[in-house]
């Protein structure tokens, strides 16, 4: 998001959690918005700070093209096309 001041501003929309280094039972829990889960986390591995790209890379093309690249009208396809694509 951008600032009144025009600077960036980091938001957290409660999807971020913290995860200690020494507590790999958590690297695994899924959450997020479904346009935005990496491919990784959908297959249940287990995943560190990596797949925030991916996550910028599908905001980045939707910035440019106006829908995320793995649109689909239900969750399921839009997992799998994720997943295939």
């Amino acid at each position: 998001m951008i600032g009144e001041d025009g600077h960036l501003i980091l938001t957290d929309f409660n999807l971020s959690k913290l995860i200690k280094e020494t507590d790999n039972s958590k690297k695994n829990t899924f959450f997020g918005t479904p346009d935005y889960i990496a491919p990784e986390v959908l297959k249940g591995e287990q995943v560190n700070e990596v797949i925030d790209w991916f996550s910028i890379g599908v905001i980045a093309y939707q910035m440019m093209i106006g829908v995320t690249p793995f649109t689909d009208f239900s969750e399921q396809a839009v997992f799998q096309n994720i997943l295939e694509g």
